[in-house]
Order: C-alpha cells, then structure tokens, then sequence
C-alpha cells in the first residue's frame, strides 16, 4: 500500500478545470503501473494456485489409489499367512512323523542285532547303531571321521579297502570274518546310489556265530548220516571184545551162504580157524585178515574193498568196513559190515544227488538278481547269482547266463520278456544250470525299469 501526503487541493470552481501538477501525474502512473503489475502476479499466483490444487487432487486421487492397493495387498498377506501357518502344520507334522520313522528303524535295528555304519563316498562315518560298536570301535563324537581312522575288531580284514572296492563295482557284496573274541561276523556292503553315482556303501555286520556252529554240527550229522546211509542195507557179523564170532545179521547166508550158527566161536586163532573168512577171494584174503587183525589189536576202525564169494558161486566186489563198539573207554564188541560196491556207489549217488536238490531248494528262496540291457545285450549278475551258477560277477555277455538255461526255458524266457513291454514286468519257470553241474528249477521274474511294482 502506497500513501502520499500532499497539500490539500484548493477547493475547484464548479465548471472549471483543476490543473495536476506534474509530480502527481507521475505518481498517478507509477500507482498504475504498480496496479497492473499486482493483479498480473496475483493473476499468475491464482493460476499456479489452480494447477497445485489439481496436482494435489491427482495426488490424493493416486494416494487413494495406493491405499486400496495397500489395502488388498494387506489382505492378501492375511491370507498368505493363513496359508503359511497351514503349511507350517503340515511340516511340523511331518517332521512329528520323520522323527517317529527315525525311532521305529532305530528300535528295529536294535532289536534285530544288526550293526549298521554308514558312510560316504569318501568313507567318512555319518552315523552308526549300537551294535556296530561290538566291532568297530566306534564312540559318540566320530560322525565325520574317516573310516581308516577307527580300528576293528576283525582280525586281518582290510575293511576300507573292501568298502572302496564294492562301491566301485557297485554292488552288494559279503563276506564272514572272525573278530578277535572268536566271534563270528556276517559283513555285507550295500552301495548307495544318489541316481547313477555310488554316494556310499552301507555296512551290516550280523553275528552268526550260532548259525556257523550250527551249520558245522550240521555237516557233522550229515556225515553221520550218510555213513549210515551208506550201510543201510548192508549184512553185518558181531564179534566179542576178543575178536569171537557171537552173532549176524539174518541176510548173511542169502548175502555169503555161510550159516552164522555154523560160525558162532569162530575167529582168527589160527589158519584153520578162519570163520567167515572163508568166503573172502583168495587174492584178497591176506590183505583182509592182516587189516582186521591190526584193527583189532589198535582198537580202532577199518575200511576196504574185496571180493566174496556168492552163494550160488563167483565172486562179488564188496566194501568191508568194522570196529569196536565201546562203553565208554572199555570195548564191548566188534562189528563188521559187508556191502555190495555197486549197491554202495548208487547209494552215494542218491545222497550226492538228495544234497543237490537240497541246496537248490535252499537257494530258491532268493537265488539272486541281476540288471538285464536288451539294447546292449548285457547283464549284469551280482554275487549271489554267480556263486550259484558259476559265472563271474558283474557286467557280462547275456548269453552266458542264457547258456545256463534249458532250450525251453531259454524260449519261456525270451516270450516272457517280449511281452513285458506292455505288462512292464516278466516271470518264466525256467530250469537253470548250477555250478555243481546239476540243474534246478527257479522263477526267473523281473519289472522293467520305471514300471510299477
């Protein structure tokens, strides 16, 4: 605001022009000019007003934009949330579960007595049960160490280097091993595939110490067994302790035609005193009558091959075996057995055949497996299955397992396996070669890679 003092205009006479000085007019001008220039500002002021205020309505229109954005991004969070709380349940459940799985193999393997270490490929410890410390001595605090580090109880068993090896041939294999207790230990390595790379080797250690023993007891009683079976049917003559006729058989006179009431007190007192000898060919009387006596006079058993002579003449090729029955220390008796050679050879026959056909029983609860190519025209046979039929293990020709079956069973395989493309699995009875030489009869059965079981 402009304020000018001046002197008071002298009054105008009506009608007549007041004259302005020049001082006035200029001042008139300039409060003009400043006039203008004022409302040209507040004219650019209300404009600059006006265009802020709509940026400011475009701004809040925007803001509320964002805050509805907000808003629904807010509630989407919600339901993320819920959802993550759903899923984290479900993990909390499963991890409930993994734990419970963890406890129940833990108590399984405890209370089945296999000692188990798993290691990597480096074979480096990642974790062990209880009972594989029975072994390898093992303590809390070695998952990480190297397996080479940690002694065992084995004696003479290279056990890195057995591990090294079947995880480089990548396959199960076993083998039983006396720790240095005495004990008796079943070893088997199980690689560990991480897809077609070996990641490690599982090592299950089995005491069979009672299984050994029984196994042995068992070849014992079936070397009894067979003797038995081998005089099954044989003629016998029972002498007293001092080498006299008392008794025999009641087939000794079809078997000899010598009456054993005319030999009762019959013995080897002298040359005329021969007795059942008699009857032995005269080539091999000597070497009869000279083993049965240093028998009788060793105390001690006897065995040997001779001729005697039939009832309705010629001669019979027998096997003779004898010797002392006893009590305890004192001897009660002796006893000789007389049997017809080619008898006693088909005897032997039929056990070594019944031992056959009992160990590919045995075997045919699980025989063995192997990974067939068709493309390659390979197969690849694990340990158990060359062991039984001889070929070597690992990756071989197809053919030379198929060599070990029969026309037929090569033909009942081949359409079993032709088919399966479309079932995605084979079985055929077939009828294999055993390393023995004697042939059994398996199921030959498998499911194609990829296929369910």
């Amino acid at each position: 605001m402009f304020i000018a003092f001046g002197a008071a205009p002298a009054e105008a006479t009506p009608g007549a022009a007041q004259p302005l000085d020049k001082a006035a007019e200029q001042r008139i001008a300039w409060l003009e000019e400043a006039l203008r220039a004022e409302r040209e500002n507040l004219q650019a002021m209300l404009e600059q007003l006006e265009t802020a205020n709509e940026e400011l309505q475009s701004t809040n229109e925007e803001l509320m934009t964002a805050n509805e954005e907000l808003q629904s991004t807010n509630e989407e969070l919600h339901s993320v949330n819920e959802e993550l709380y759903t899923v984290n349940a479900e993990y909390e459940r499963k991890n409930d579960e993994l734990t419970q799985l963890t406890k129940d193999v833990s108590g399984l393997l405890q209370a089945t007595g296999v000692g188990v270490v798993f290691v990597d490929r480096a074979l480096n410890v990642r974790r062990f049960t209880a009972t594989a410390t029975r072994v390898v001595n093992l303590i809390q605090g070695d998952e990480g160490r190297h397996l080479s580090h940690i002694t065992h109880q084995l004696v003479g068993f290279d056990l890195c280097g057995w591990l090294e090896s079947a995880m480089e041939r990548g396959a199960m294999q076993e083998e039983e091993r006396c720790a240095a207790d005495g004990a008796v230990w079943m070893v088997r390595a199980a690689p560990v595939r991480d897809g077609r790379a070996v990641s490690g080797a599982v090592v299950s250690l089995i005491e069979v110490s009672r299984l050994v023993a029984a196994e042995a007891d068992a070849r014992a009683r079936s070397a009894e067994l067979r003797h038995l079976l081998d005089w099954v049917g044989a003629v016998s003559l029972q002498f007293s302790s001092d080498g006299r006729l008392v008794g025999g058989s009641g087939d000794w006179r079809a078997f000899t035609g010598q009456d054993v009431a005319d030999l009762r007190g019959s013995g080897l007192r002298g040359a005329e005193d021969r007795g059942w000898l008699e009857i032995v060919h005269p080539d091999d009387a000597g070497a009869v009558a000279a083993e049965w006596a240093a028998a009788h006079a060793g105390g001690r058993a006897f065995q040997l091959s001779a001729r005697l002579r039939r009832p309705e003449g010629g001669w019979r090729p027998v096997t003779l075996a004898g010797g002392p029955e006893h009590d305890g220390a004192r001897p009660l008796g002796w006893f000789v057995y007389a049997r017809d050679a080619a008898d006693a050879a088909q005897a032997r026959h039929d056990a070594d055949l019944s031992d056959q056909r009992a160990a590919a029983l045995a075997e045919m609860a699980f025989a063995g497996c192997y990974t067939l190519d068709p493309a390659a025209g390979e197969i690849d046979i694990d340990a158990r299955l060359a062991a039984l039929t001889g070929l070597a293990a690992g990756a071989q020709p197809a053919a030379a397992y198929e060599a070990r079956l029969s026309p037929a069973s090569r033909r009942a395989r081949a359409a079993a396996l032709a088919a399966c493309a479309q079932a995605g699995r084979w079985s055929a009875d077939v009828s294999l070669t055993l390393a023995s030489g004697a042939a059994a009869q398996f199921r030959d059965e498998g499911v194609v890679k990829g296929a369910a079981l």
